[in-house]
């Protein structure tokens, strides 16, 4: 009797561990509930599409011009297709790369999203010094989204090409 009581216990801990261990917060925000029916879709929108340059759809969602007098917002991430915003807040983290040698740029290219957590949230992309007006993506900004609460859905990576212009 007692062994059964034991096994009992033990198999209900190892359970109490699998559950636990399954939702996940973002880091550093505040977590709620959400209806585990609820379906969630995020939606990207280029405000600033490059339609004069060459963008390879095989490496990227879209391109946007940056520019050096301005920081944004050069797209929209948001909760559901028409973006009119939705109950599910969204945090987004992002960095940029050069796209053909992989070197980090995001000390000389600094981004952010705005507002964050917000839905929708724009992104924005200061240049420290302007960089040569170009035809092609010189960087590449990838850039994933969560919507924040217990349990976190998080979408896939995002890729975005950035020329500037």
């Amino acid at each position: 009797m007692r062994r059964n009581a034991l096994l009992a216990v033990l198999a209900s801990g190892l359970m109490l561990a699998a559950c636990s261990s399954a939702s996940q917060a973002v880091p550093g925000q505040p977590t709620g509930t959400a209806p585990a029916s609820r379906h969630l879709a995020m939606h990207t929108v280029a405000l600033v599409p490059t339609a004069k340059n060459h963008c390879p759809s095989s490496k990227f969602l879209f391109c946007v011009t940056i520019s050096p007098t301005g920081s944004g917002p050069y797209w929209y991430e948001c909760g559901n297709a028409s973006c009119a915003g939705s109950q599910y807040d969204l945090v987004g983290t992002s960095t940029i790369t050069m796209t053909r040698s992989g070197k980090n740029m995001d000390r000389q290219l600094p981004s952010s999203f705005s507002p964050s957590p917000g839905n929708p949230t724009g992104a924005y992309v200061s240049e420290h010094k302007p960089f040569p007006p170009g035809a092609n993506p010189k960087f590449t900004q990838t850039s994933s989204f969560c919507y924040y609460y217990s349990p976190s859905v998080c979408g896939s990576p995002i890729v975005i090409g950035l020329i500037p212009g």
